[in-house]
């Protein structure tokens, strides 16, 4: 895997140059029918966290991924720079829904 080739280390450093893709025409803020508020916005290197733990706990609960697409957080950080990410932010209590 990534670490494998490429030590955490060097792997951060060369990551932290890497800039992700962003959608042109976000940040946009939607009201849903039922009356949610939601900012919908490109993902940052700040969300990675919080997005790789998401994609774990439907790993290991069995409901989509599996363990081999992201098998640790350098892996879904390699797999994922070069890919379109968003996320859903509930304005009134600041919760990120996928």
């Amino acid at each position: 895997m990534v670490e494998k080739i490429i030590p955490t280390d060097e792997f951060s450093a060369f990551y932290s140059e890497v800039e992700l893709p962003t959608v042109k025409f976000l940040p946009q803020i939607y009201v849903c029918e039922a009356g949610l508020t939601v900012d919908v916005r490109s993902a940052t290197k700040d969300d990675m966290p919080r997005l790789y733990s998401i994609m774990k706990h439907v790993t290991d609960t069995g409901q989509g991924y599996g363990l081999d697409e992201f098998p640790t957080y350098n892996a879904f950080r390699a797999m994922t720079a070069d890919v379109y990410m968003v996320v859903v932010e509930e304005l009134s209590s600041n919760k990120v829904r996928l």
